[in-house]
């Protein structure tokens, strides 16, 4: 198996442990492949040190969370926003393949926020050792 295969199911595991429990828990630190979801996590991005000049993991753990719970907002308020071929029939034939281009290209650059904050909230939650 490979490490990328291997590294998957982790990340899938870090992000689930996040928002099945950050947001109302701490993170269970006894969950071994948590932890080694975690690790994979800050080795993907560079993610803060805590020490004694900066923020503390109090001071960062809620605000990522509640940028988190604003972008998940945010997120669900945009879905929300009627998206129908009707609506570019008239602009030409090219028009909606366009804007589904372009709109999967926005859902993806979200996704790519959401994976930010739901790791620097993991992080920090974690005491950002």
């Amino acid at each position: 198996m490979n490490n990328e295969t291997k590294q998957e199911p982790l990340l899938i595991k870090a992000i689930y442990a996040l928002q099945q429990s950050v947001i109302e828990n701490p993170l269970p630190r006894d969950d071994e492949h948590v932890e080694e979801a975690i690790k994979i996590l800050q080795e993907a991005m560079q993610l803060p040190d805590i020490h004694g000049i900066g923020n503390d993991a109090k001071t960062l753990t809620p605000q990522y969370i509640d940028a988190f719970i604003k972008f998940e907002e945010f997120s669900k308020s945009l879905e929300r926003v009627q998206f129908h071929k009707r609506d570019y029939v008239m602009l030409g034939k090219d028009a909606w393949d366009l804007a589904i281009q372009q709109r999967d290209e926005i859902k993806r650059k979200m996704s790519d926020i959401k994976l930010y904050l739901e790791t620097h909230a993991i992080h920090c939650n974690s005491g950002c050792k």
